[in-house]
């Protein structure tokens, strides 16, 4: 705490036009319909794939009859966070794991791919997490994993499912998580927009306790 403020770190792309999208995906367009000087106010359109930029996919992305983004309770968006470092890692195993994982909290993987985010090779070539880790997660029983990817793994995306049949939500597309690299204690809020779907762009947030 600094000054007597929270130190907050912000863990979201920009929404904008032309961001980095999934191959095959829609381009994300945020265009002006209203002017204050025009119109005597601000407008703005936006049309966008909802796995664009940092967004929270739900189990029912890829299991049949799988939960919802609204089936899960608002303190599943909130919860003590838990950053593991796998810089230089091709394949993110369980040798990650240095420090006990909290029941319930939100692990944040930082592998510094986020300063790809607007090159070529972003979606194309990108650190994988592999099944032991899934697991150990999964046994910790966390609420949601967070990565500075666009994805855990590639098609036919196993570990995806696998997170999603335990009830474990995905954060995509984070960014900043260098920040987090010296910080004891945080907590993360991480809230999609309100929504009775499988996944949603979001403002993911991290506060430094010290």
């Amino acid at each position: 705490m600094k000054n007597g403020k929270k130190n907050i770190i912000d863990l979201s792309q920009t929404v904008e036009s032309g961001m980095p999208i999934y191959q095959g995906h829609p381009a994300t367009e945020l265009n002006k319909i209203a002017t204050v000087d025009e119109d005597g106010y601000s407008n703005h359109l936006l049309k966008t794939g909802l796995h664009t930029g940092t967004h929270i996919d739900a189990p029912g992305h890829m299991i049949s009859n799988g939960n919802r983004l609204n089936n899960f309770p608002i303190e599943r968006f909130v919860n003590v966070g838990l950053l593991l470092d796998a810089r230089n890692k091709e394949i993110i195993d369980s040798s990650i794991i240095n420090k006990p994982i909290p029941k319930g909290s939100i692990v944040l993987i930082y592998t510094g791919h986020d300063r790809n985010f607007k090159k070529e090779n972003y979606y194309t070539s990108f650190p994988l997490i592999d099944k032991s880790l899934a697991e150990k997660l999964i046994e910790a029983e966390i609420s949601m994993i967070g990565l500075d990817t666009p994805s855990p793994d590639g098609p036919p995306f196993e570990i995806h499912k696998l997170f999603f049949k335990n009830n474990i939500m995905i954060a995509e597309n984070l960014t900043n998580l260098d920040k987090l690299l010296d910080v004891n204690s945080f907590e993360v809020i991480a809230l999609p927009l309100k929504n009775n779907i499988n996944e949603m762009l979001a403002r993911v947030i991290a506060i430094n306790k010290g």
